[in-house]
């Protein structure tokens, strides 16, 4: 999509000169966006005491394993800077002038703009400044001090012109010059044996609006162009055709989301002589905000990632995938959302800044309910997100490599009148192991701790060979055959689940056939909700029961989230709970379950 505009180098044609926001002296514009939550989010840090980041916060990922400790005063710091721009954006008195020159001196004092665990990328226990690296929060904080150059370049001129020079030199530096000469970042795309994930979009979107915000010779533009439009194609080409975002959603926000952010900031800087948004497969990738929405704040959560999704950014995004897609089904679902999210104020910028253009538009929409679709189904992905009347389930198949993989082939989930029944308990508070080669002995990785069988004691290793082998989809009823998925040690010749609603119930029926002709299954399932056994049925909470017609010991137990604010935050309990079935069988066995309301 990208490529046919650098391979005819049209773009050299081409005018990116119009703003892709309005610079603070735009009265007319900014006056009439005017927030007074957001100038009072400002408020709160007039006179803000810069929290120092000392080099042993940064040391206590390494030590530790903890990254809060360095980016709890690194965010702080960005954060801080954000809500002054926004406030003093729309108020244009002066008053938080002060701060945000305080604000922007003291980041650009900082030896690096990553966090520790990216530094620790690096091989470094403390950011030694150089060799310059370009990470998630490095590009985010280049994007934010672009935005404030940009807009408030005349009044900083008056205040302080020197903060000027500073700032060009510290984005420049650190960033422009550093991405220009760099082509061994994984997450570019080059090497085709590593598919790029979020940090592709995330990155250059963000290196985008630098270049397009900063004072850059046009010579030096045309080759920054070119080559961010062959990166952010070597993400695009990776995505499959029905847009499906195998990190699940909450990652989709840095990751289709950034995509779009990008293809944005190209339509409004060129004043929509490049409009990429024709196209189908981006629209697929687009739609992905709304697909796994189930309601009430909560979303299929495969792989990492919260089950609740209530960031500010949902509407915002929505909103603009609608002007530039003009699907109504985008501005819907951005209204309904609005009143949970609200304008989103945070450091990245861009879209903080669009939702507080947008936000009395959003509020303007008609109020119309979000109706998904009852059946639909992401092929290429190998998901799908099934309604029957109350009933909601979600399936999957694909593979245990995926980005923010969690082993999980065929897993599924159960919802009752939009709230979780059987779930996937989703990902904690990252810590040093959760990307390193010690990541599946985290109990939420292993397919254990999903609703998924344990066949003879094994549980799905991770690895790409490891993967579904077939995903269908007739009607409502989804059959999902993952033998493929265990090594040779589960003794498994073949696996089919079939999943299928009811009017009062969820049926779930597993067939296997096995090597040998004595062996054990244990189908696991996992719930927030209490859970007792009564009369050889599984009580889950107050309204629902799990049976099965097959002779079986039945096994609860749990884990306990440790603290972990993430998941507690979540669930709103600080335990998971785990249902065993455990079968004795012969060489074959068929299995089936109900999940029914009581």
């Amino acid at each position: 999509m990208f490529f046919e505009w650098t391979d005819k180098q049209k773009f050299k044609e081409i005018d990116f000169s119009n703003h892709i926001f309005p610079k603070a002296n735009d009265r007319e514009f900014w006056n009439t966006k005017y927030n007074v939550e957001v100038v009072k989010a400002a408020e709160e840090y007039l006179g803000f005491e810069w929290p120092i980041i000392r080099a042993t916060q940064h040391m206590a990922f390494i030590k530790e394993g903890n990254r809060v400790a360095q980016e709890t005063p690194y965010f702080a710091r960005r954060n801080a800077l954000a809500a002054l721009f926004y406030g003093e954006l729309l108020e244009y008195k002066g008053r938080f002038l002060p701060d945000i020159v305080d604000g922007i001196y003291i980041i650009c004092e900082e030896t690096a703009w990553t966090i520790s665990a990216h530094c620790a990328i690096q091989g470094q226990n403390i950011p030694m400044g150089f060799p310059r690296h370009i990470e998630l929060f490095s590009a985010e904080t280049s994007a934010l001090l672009s935005a404030i150059y940009y807009a408030f370049y005349d009044e900083l001129n008056e205040f302080c012109p020197e903060i000027l020079s500073i700032m060009k030199k510290n984005i420049k530096e650190r960033i422009l010059d550093t991405y220009l000469v760099r082509t061994d970042y994984w997450w570019f795309g080059y090497d085709s044996k590593r598919k790029p994930n979020n940090w592709n979009p995330w990155v250059l979107s963000n290196v985008l609006a630098s270049y397009l915000l900063m004072e850059v010779e046009r010579p030096i533009l045309d080759a920054a162009i070119k080559k961010l439009f062959t990166e952010i194609d070597n993400y695009y080409n990776a995505m499959p055709e029905d847009g499906g975002c195998d990190e699940g959603y909450v990652y989709w926000l840095h990751a289709g989301g950034k995509l779009f952010e990008f293809c944005n900031h190209v339509y409004l800087a060129t004043n929509g002589v490049i409009n990429l948004f024709k196209d189908e497969k981006l629209k697929n990738i687009l739609k992905f905000i709304y697909r796994p929405y189930i309601w009430d704040n909560w979303v299929v959560n495969f792989a990492d990632g919260s089950p609740k999704a209530v960031s500010g950014a949902v509407p915002i995004l929505a909103y603009m995938c609608g002007l530039r897609t003009e699907d109504e089904n985008f501005f819907t679902f951005a209204k309904a959302r609005n009143s949970v999210c609200g304008v989103l104020n945070s450091s990245q910028v861009m879209r903080s800044l669009y939702s507080i253009i947008y936000a009395k538009d959003i509020e303007s929409l008609p109020d119309k309910e979000f109706s998904p679709d009852e059946i639909c189904v992401l092929p290429d992905l190998q998901n799908c997100y099934i309604r029957n009347g109350k009933w909601f389930y979600a399936a999957k198949g694909g593979f245990n490599h995926e980005s923010h993989n969690h082993n999980d082939v065929g897993s599924f989930l159960a919802f009752y009148d939009n709230n979780p029944v059987l779930v996937d308990p989703g990902c904690g508070v990252y810590t040093k192991k959760t990307f390193s080669e010690h990541r599946y002995e985290i109990w939420t990785m292993q397919s254990g701790w999903h609703n998924l069988p344990v066949i003879n004691g094994c549980e799905e290793p991770f690895g790409a060979e490891f993967k579904c082998n077939r995903f269908d989809v007739d009607g409502k009823k989804t059959v999902i055959d993952f033998e493929g998925a265990y090594d040779k040690n589960a003794g498994l010749k073949s696996v089919s689940r079939v999943i299928e609603p009811t009017d009062d119930s969820i049926l779930l029926t597993d067939s296997f056939v096995f090597e040998n002709a004595s062996n054990t299954v244990a189908e696991h399932f996992v719930t927030h909700l209490d859970v007792r056994v009564e009369d050889g049925k599984v009580v889950i909470g107050d309204n629902f029961m799990l049976t099965t017609d097959t002779d079986c010991e039945i096994l609860l137990d749990y884990v306990d989230f440790e603290g972990d604010k993430s998941l507690t935050s979540s669930w709103g309990t600080d335990k998971m709970n785990r249902i065993k079935f455990v079968y004795k069988t012969g060489d074959k066995a068929t299995i089936s379950i109900v999940l029914r309301r009581m």
